[in-house]
C-alpha cells in the first residue's frame, strides 16, 4: 500500500494543511482507496463531499460519524479536561488518564511513541473537536463508496452505526475494541477491494 506524500501532518495542522492534502489528490492518475482511523475518518468525513474521481472507496476504521445532542454538553466538557490535560501533563500522566478512557477499555494501553508533542496534540484536539462536528449519517448512507468497520467491543460506536442505514454492509470485527489491528485490517479490507 502507497502513501501520499506531500503534506507534512505534524509539523503544521491547519485546515490549510487538510485543504493541501485533498488537493494533492486532484493531481494523481491512480485510482485510491483512502483510510482513516477514528480522528483520521472525521478528516474523510469532513471532506467526503469534496473527495476527487480518483477515489474508489473511503474506509472508516472506528471514527465518530455523529454526536448525539443529548451528550454535547458532556463531550464539551470533556474536550475542556483534554486540553487542559495536553498542556499540563506530563506525557506518562497524560497516556495514564488516556488510556483509561472509557473508549479503551478493551484495548490494551498505547504509547505515544518518542515525541511528546503536547502544543501538536492540542492543535489536533482543537481543529478535530467532536462537540463541533457536523451529523454525517445522511452522506454515508448515501455514499456507495464509504465503508464503516469498528471492533464489536467499540460499543460507543457500534451503537451509533447500528442505527445507520448504508448502501455497504457495516464490518464489525469479533472481539475488537476502538483501537482495532490497523495492519491486519487494512489487509483485509484492501483483499476485499481488488
Amino acid at each position: 500500500m502507497e502513501q501520499i506524500r506531500g503534506v507534512d501532518w505534524t509539523s503544521d495542522l491547519t485546515n490549510s494543511t487538510e485543504k493541501q492534502f485533498f488537493k494533492s489528490l486532484e493531481n494523481t492518475n491512480k485510482s485510491l482507496n483512502l483510510i482513516g482511523y477514528s480522528m483520521g475518518g472525521r478528516y474523510l468525513l469532513r471532506n467526503l463531499t469534496h473527495l476527487p474521481d480518483c477515489v474508489q472507496s473511503i474506509i472508516l476504521l472506528a471514527p465518530r460519524i455523529y454526536l448525539p445532542s443529548k451528550n454535547r454538553m458532556k463531550q464539551i466538557e470533556f474536550e475542556r479536561i483534554t486540553l487542559e490535560n495536553l498542556k499540563h501533563l506530563d506525557q506518562d500522566s497524560f497516556l495514564n488518564y488516556w488510556n483509561r478512557l472509557p473508549i479503551f477499555e478493551h484495548d490494551p494501553p498505547k504509547p505515544i511513541g518518542t515525541q511528546w508533542r503536547p502544543d501538536y496534540w492540542s492543535r489536533v484536539f482543537e481543529l478535530m473537536r467532536p462537540s463541533q462536528q457536523m451529523d454525517h449519517r445522511e452522506q454515508i448512507a448515501k455514499n456507495s463508496k464509504v465503508h464503516l468497520v469498528c471492533g464489536s467491543l467499540d460499543t460507543k460506536y457500534c451503537e451509533h452505526y447500528d442505527q445507520l442505514e448504508t448502501l455497504n454492509p457495516i464490518r464489525k470485527l469479533p472481539d475488537l475494541g476502538h483501537r482495532l489491528n490497523k495492519r491486519l485490517v487494512v489487509e483485509k479490507i484492501c483483499e476485499n477491494l481488488t
